[in-house]
């Protein structure tokens, strides 16, 4: 047996199932990145911000929300892609390694949006997974599609980089501080399944999503297969409290003794592969 032949034998192939969430993460926090925007704001000053997560899903392809290029309820600029753009992906697994990659991507030719979903789908180059014989990123790391309809009650995990801010050594933009990166995971529940003309299946969940988890993969614990992906929240005001001003301010700055104040319930919400697997298919992205 060759030596190339031992080290395949030697290494563990990943499960079809996973006995619990921690063996899940195990197999696949290496497929998840985050988003990072560069935008040239003038001749000698790039503006870096992190915009979500995405993750591998079959070799070359990235998925992620589309919401992150091309935002429908923020119509200033810099919720919108520009060609010109650069980005990074970036990646610190809880393992001590990390991995930075920057690129450019262009609309409909490497970054294709389906906006009804919210779903986006990036085009990798060959060099993000290795270039001259060394191996950046593992062709195996990358989440499967489940794309039939999922009931109340299933356990699922989340995954992603919410509140991140990528800074630089020295200002050198090649030096991403990728220590400041950290991948987070969260699991819960499906509590509540409806649909939605025009988009398709909504999945809630009993999980908290922050800013930076927008585009995160959500799984079935089960199999480790992506069900959805993170979209945002839905919040509802549930109650409305009168609460007193405090005396200082009454003083100073409001002439009302109190004040009413909403209580709500959020909601975390993602589209459903059952409704995305067309377009996923589309790009080679199948079960």
């Amino acid at each position: 047996m060759s030596k190339a032949a031992r080290k395949a034998a030697a290494t563990p192939s990943r499960p079809l199932q996973f006995r619990d969430f921690a063996e899940c993460a195990h197999w696949l926090r290496h497929g998840v990145f985050a988003i990072v925007r560069g935008r040239e704001t003038s001749p000698n000053n790039t503006q870096w911000l992190a915009r979500g997560t995405g993750f591998l899903s079959n070799k070359g392809r990235m998925v992620t929300a589309a919401h992150i290029f091309k935002d429908p309820n923020n119509p200033h600029p810099l919720g919108q892609h520009q060609d010109s753009d650069n980005y990074y992906l970036l990646r610190n697994d809880h393992e001590g390694e990390g991995f930075a990659f920057v690129f450019k991507l262009t609309l409909n030719q490497t970054l294709f949006l389906d906006q009804p979903t919210d779903t986006a789908v990036i085009y990798l180059p060959d060099n993000f997974y290795g270039a001259g014989g060394v191996v950046h990123n593992r062709s195996s790391s990358f989440f499967r599609v489940a794309t039939h309809r999922l009931s109340i009650g299933t356990d699922v995990g989340v995954f992603g980089y919410p509140l991140i801010q990528l800074e630089f050594e020295n200002r050198d933009v090649t030096k991403p501080k990728i220590g400041d990166v950290i991948l987070r995971v969260d699991r819960g529940v499906i509590n509540a399944g409806f649909d939605i003309p025009n988009v398709g299946r909504i999945y809630e969940f009993t999980m908290s999503f922050n800013p930076g988890n927008s585009g995160g993969p959500i799984v079935d614990i089960r199999t480790g297969r992506f069900i959805s992906i993170v979209k945002g929240y839905r919040p509802v005001t549930i109650d409305v409290v009168e609460k007193d001003v405090p005396q200082g301010l009454q003083v100073k700055a409001y002439s009302e003794k109190s004040y009413l104040e909403p209580r709500t319930a959020t909601y975390s919400q993602g589209v459903g592969t059952v409704s995305t697997a067309a377009f996923l298919a589309q790009h080679g992205i199948v079960p």
